[in-house]
């Protein structure tokens, strides 16, 4: 095996059971209860006897399939020490140690090592970029374009695998010659949601789009356009909205005393919410009530950041609000509403799954979204119109789950929670994508294998389909 990130300790085949032969541990597993680990020892005494004879039926993948099963069950160490056995029984085939190493990302994130699971990925995607997931009998083929780090759209509710051949490509570690290898598909979507991705990968999705010759949803050149301070002024002026000045910056600035001037000239005051690029879920995001304190943070920024003005959002009975909603082609539709008591709100943060009374005005939300935000029909639908009209797209604020035995990251805590709550509402919203999707595959097939006139492939790529806001209310 090359170069394992630092801290992957990587067991020796033999070092499995010391002291111990296949059939005695296996034995000794089943005594006591466990057919489980009985089963596992059986397999690894026997894939590792095929290894040391050098068997030509040798396979890694029995071994491979024990870590993962201890994966799903949740039982990461012993997961952990399994998928690193896979990666000492050299030669891995590539598929078997990318999956090991994306599953090993996956143990690392959820123990807060995200250098390591980093890291791993980075293992994985050297030796492999296309994933191909189906399942039942699909009826069109999707390639979804994506990067190695955690700034895809979450798409497993969106896009199941039982219509649809899921093609994943990672295209930060793909050479622009392998875009001419790709198995068939019929359309393409741009699974990178996050407007802060890096430059360098920014520019091989344009090129990816410049060369392909199929409907593309989700075009980069509209994600771009998320970027924060870019929302307020597209934003403000509709009735019943308020969207606080925000800024970029693109390095830490040079002095305090540049970055009050900078402050001034956007028209910010404090109190300011200063983040990094990139940072969701309120990681690394600070409440900053004067120039000294957002000094000691913006000074010391390696990268970017933005610095937006703090609007005080609260409910006349003292709760922060955060409405989610998503829009499909142009058409909103709620995912949840959380309710805390701190300004920054989150879903699992603020208690809804332990709070019925929270649980019950979430649900009413849900099913009569217009009825709970109290807005004016003529305000609703102006909201609606600028918002279409200003293209937003989804941005991916959350990391993609496992799939098929692989795991890339894991969900953050409540969000299952929350897709429970909201169950029959994101039903809705995969039927109205499905819909999307199938008007999509529709362009496709009026020019099967071939490149169409560039007039006709605009009309086949619409610019805006799919984006998410969150509301924040001050009701």
């Amino acid at each position: 095996m090359d170069n394992p990130p630092p801290g992957t300790r990587i067991v020796e085949p033999g070092a499995l059971a010391p002291g111990c032969t296949g059939a005695s541990v296996t034995g000794a597993n089943r005594t006591q209860g466990d057919e489980f680990a009985a089963l596992a020892h059986m397999i690894a005494a026997q894939s590792l006897a095929a290894w040391h004879s050098k068997h030509p039926d040798y396979s890694a993948q029995p071994v491979c399939d024990v870590a993962t099963g201890y994966f799903m069950l949740e039982q990461h160490p012993l997961a952990l020490r399994w998928y690193q056995l896979v990666l000492a029984m050299e030669p891995a085939p590539p598929q078997v140690a990318a999956s090991a190493y994306l599953n090993l990302a996956a143990i690392h994130t959820r123990a807060d090592q995200p250098l390591l699971a980093q890291q791993c990925r980075e293992q994985a995607y050297r030796r492999q970029r296309v994933f191909i997931e189906q399942t039942g009998k699909p009826v069109r083929r999707l390639l979804l374009c994506e990067g190695s780090g955690s700034s895809n759209v979450p798409l497993d509710t969106l896009l199941g695998t039982g219509l649809n051949t899921r093609i994943k490509y990672v295209l930060d570690f793909a050479a622009e010659a392998e875009d001419l290898a790709l198995p068939d598909y019929d359309l393409v979507f741009n699974a990178i949601g996050d407007p802060d991705i890096s430059p360098a990968l920014q520019q091989r999705l344009k090129g990816f789009e410049a060369r392909c010759q199929r409907p593309l949803l989700n075009r980069p050149e509209e994600v771009e356009r998320t970027q924060r301070q870019h929302l307020p002024p597209r934003l403000n002026g509709i009735p019943g909205v308020v969207m606080p000045p925000c800024i970029r910056l693109d390095a830490a600035p040079a002095t305090k005393e540049a970055l009050r001037q900078r402050i001034q000239q956007s028209g910010i005051a404090f109190p300011v919410l200063f983040r990094p690029w990139a940072s969701h879920g309120g990681k690394d995001m600070v409440r900053c009530d004067d120039l000294d304190s957002l000094w000691n943070v913006a000074g010391q920024a390696g990268d970017g950041s933005y610095v937006k003005a703090f609007h005080d959002f609260r409910s006349a009975d003292g709760y922060f609000r955060k409405y989610r909603m998503i829009f499909i082609d142009g058409e909103p539709y709620p995912y949840h509403l959380a309710i805390s008591s701190h300004w920054m709100v989150h879903y699992f943060s603020a208690d809804m799954a332990g709070q019925p009374e929270k649980q019950a005005e979430e649900m009413r939300f849900l099913q009569d979204p217009a009825t709970s935000l109290g807005e004016p029909a003529g305000h609703r639908a102006r909201a609606r119109a600028a918002i279409c009209r200003h293209r937003f797209q989804c941005a991916g604020r959350w990391a993609r789950t496992r799939l098929r035995g692989q795991c890339h990251d894991a969900d953050p805590p409540g969000t299952r929670r929350r897709a429970a709550a909201g169950q029959e509402p994101l039903r809705h919203h995969a039927c109205a994508f499905v819909q999307l999707i199938r008007g999509q595959h529709s362009a496709r097939r009026m020019y099967p294998g071939v490149h169409p006139p560039d007039q006709e492939m605009q009309r086949a790529r619409p610019a805006c389909q799919l984006h998410q806001i969150a509301i924040h209310s001050s009701a």
